[in-house]
């Protein structure tokens, strides 16, 4: 059994979490709350004192707009922190995994794999492409790509993500819902990703670089319906639109849909498709917010 150190608090870490200590991993979690990745000297600290056989890097500033806005702070922390994990890992002889992302690519193709050209174009993607090369020039290094995540926290906080949102829009307002149709991508529920990453971990060929998503693409709108027809929701409320008539503050991708040509890459996707997932959080959610909505009651 390895000794893994997680960053981050969010849905991935949390899977990881969960899932690693299930395989009896012992796991040291780093959440935001404890550890700033910004505060370079006490996240050196702690990983040392930890000694890992694996760091799995998946703290990240991921707003995109306020990425946009604040390019320092997205700076220090998806790219500075990424190079003094790398250093890290090099010191201590641990491998490291790199959570990274579909916006690294400009949307133009139909599908990305591992080998196509990165052109972000915002500064979220921008700073996650700068963690890939530093993590990628390093021996022990690894990538892995991902898109739409989407699942629960361990530490109860609700944080959000396109399936929460569109629950709570359809559960407060009776009107129409409007939602991008457009902008095409795969989703990823965050305990597929942990059981995939975990399985690669074990395997000594685990590639520099990987795209991970649970299986299956659609436009957000498409997940959007799949998700309320799963829940025997009226979707006709649903309402199909243009990224023009968005007006997204950040230039996005139009079509970031990750796949692989990695042959057992292929084989974890295919045992992990989205929509059983999506239909089963998304199902978990209306009972959460029927159940709050009543205690307000």
């Amino acid at each position: 059994m390895s000794r893994i150190l997680l960053t981050g608090s969010g849905m991935v870490a949390s899977a990881m979490a969960s899932e690693a200590h299930m395989r009896g991993h012992t796991v040291q979690a780093l959440p935001h709350g404890e550890v700033d990745m910004r505060d370079l000297p006490l996240l050196r600290r702690r990983v040392s004192e930890f000694r890992p056989d694996w760091i799995v890097h998946t703290a990240a500033l991921t707003k995109v707009d306020y990425c946009q806005e604040n390019p320092r702070e997205a700076v220090e922390v998806n790219t500075a922190a990424t190079k003094a994990l790398a250093d890290l890992s090099q010191q201590l002889m641990a491998r490291l995994i790199y959570f990274s992302t579909d916006y690294v690519f400009d949307g133009t193709q139909h599908l990305w794999y591992e080998s196509s050209p990165t052109k972000p174009l915002n500064i979220y993607g921008a700073t996650k492409l700068e963690g890939e090369i530093i993590v990628r020039k390093f021996f022990r290094g690894h990538v892995v790509r991902t898109s739409g995540v989407f699942g629960e926290r361990l530490d109860g906080k609700q944080e959000r993500n396109f399936f929460r949102a569109i629950a709570s829009r359809y559960m407060e307002t009776e009107g129409q819902i409007s939602v991008v149709d457009d902008q095409h991508t795969a989703v990823s529920y965050a305990p597929h990703l942990a059981n995939m990453t975990l399985s690669l971990m074990t395997d000594e060929h685990f590639p520099k670089i990987v795209h991970l998503t649970s299986k299956g693409f659609d436009s957000w709108f498409g997940w959007a319906k799949l998700a309320l027809e799963s829940a025997c929701l009226d979707s006709g409320r649903l309402v199909p639109v243009s990224c023009e008539n968005v007006n997204f503050r950040t230039p996005r991708p139009r079509n970031s849909r990750l796949t692989s040509d990695i042959p057992e890459v292929v084989s974890l996707i295919a045992l992990h498709p989205a929509k059983q997932a999506v239909a089963q959080y998304f199902g978990k959610v209306l009972q959460e917010l029927r159940e709050e909505a009543e205690i307000r009651e």
